[in-house]
């Protein structure tokens, strides 16, 4: 039988959602099911990860909440280990980071990202091991290296350096090496390459869909597109003779959503909701949006930027934009 020991097969469930882009109509779903799953699996383990760009200042909620709905949702759900994305690490300064995940019930796994001192953030791992029916199974966590980290006052190194001193370290005391990447589908191909060790490599960021997970040499690659609205399933069975993979994408829209959850994400509602309702502008007319020629708010926001940053010229692409804005009173949720 599975999920037993004592020579038996024993199943471990890895559900990893990555690139939510909070989207709170899914979140509720996504927990909906790994609650089912735990059901159906009668004690087994049963354990929830995230892969960063949870995340997204585009939604009011997370900007009027600085991301703390998107925690509290986290929270709620139950997940064990999440890494962050550049939705995390780029548009929310250190210190709004360091009051999102200090003291979080889940473990934040990101081995390459440092402040200017080389210190790791305090509410940061570089990994974690996690051990179920005498089986160790490790997990690391990366993200993105990207520039405009600098600007910000870290330091992410690339992703090769946390790996090659981490997995000759972990590899010979654990059963089972996942890592939790924001990297993107070519990067991960690559270390699937270079690091053989790796099992499991749950990634995120280019929103790829792998139905059925996708193998690079002993490594098993799983990414599930992009919004909730699939998660990725990686079945780990240990064996006597060894481990098995098994991975696939699961689709959660017609779930039932988990209560705590939805009521977290209401909560976080309820409490913001003057703060989206604060005017920030009166206009005396409207300011569109165009895809096709120039945009007033478009010319708005570059001359706001380049004054701020005493620039010669400024760019804002109208791409950027999802719609303009109506004459009058704007309120802080519109913008």
């Amino acid at each position: 039988m599975l999920g037993s020991i004592g020579g038996m097969a024993l199943r471990v469930t890895l559900i990893h959602s990555n690139d939510v882009h909070s989207r709170f109509d899914r979140m509720p779903k996504i927990a909906g099911y790994v609650e089912r799953l735990r059901r159906e699996r009668r004690g087994e383990a049963v354990l929830l990860l995230d892969g960063g760009d949870h995340i997204d200042r585009a939604h009011p909620l997370t900007e009027a909440t600085a991301g703390g709905a998107n925690v509290r949702a986290l929270k709620a759900s139950g997940y064990d280990f999440i890494t962050i994305g550049n939705n995390e690490g780029l548009s929310l300064l250190p210190k709004a980071l360091d009051a999102l995940y200090r003291g979080a019930p889940f473990d934040v796994l990101v081995a390459n990202l440092f402040d200017r001192s080389g210190r790791r953030p305090a509410w940061a791992r570089p990994f974690a091991v996690r051990t179920v029916g005498g089986r160790a199974i490790g997990f690391i966590g990366v993200t993105v290296p990207f520039f405009y980290y600098a600007l910000l006052g870290w330091r992410v190194e690339p992703p090769e350096v946390a790996l090659a001193e981490l997995i000759p370290r972990l590899r010979p005391d654990v059963d089972a090496l996942v890592l939790l990447s924001h990297l993107g589908l070519f990067a991960d191909r690559e270390l699937a390459k270079r690091f053989p060790a790796l099992d499991v490599i749950l990634g995120g960021h280019t929103h790829h869909r792998l139905p059925e997970g996708e193998r690079v040499g002993r490594t098993t690659i799983v990414q599930a597109g992009r919004g909730g609205a699939e998660v990725g399933r990686v079945d780990l069975v240990f064996t006597s003779t060894g481990l098995v993979v098994r991975a696939r994408t699961v689709a959660v829209d017609k779930e039932a959503p988990h209560p705590a959850v939805a009521a977290a994400i209401r909560e976080a509602e309820a409490a913001s909701a003057a703060n989206l309702e604060r005017p920030v502008a009166r206009l005396a007319r409207p300011l569109g949006v165009s895809y096709v020629a120039e945009s007033p708010l478009a010319n708005v926001l570059a001359r706001a930027i380049r004054r701020a940053t005493e620039a010669d010229v400024a760019f804002v692409t109208s791409g950027l934009l999802l719609h303009g804005l109506s004459a009058g009173v704007v309120p802080y949720a519109a913008v």
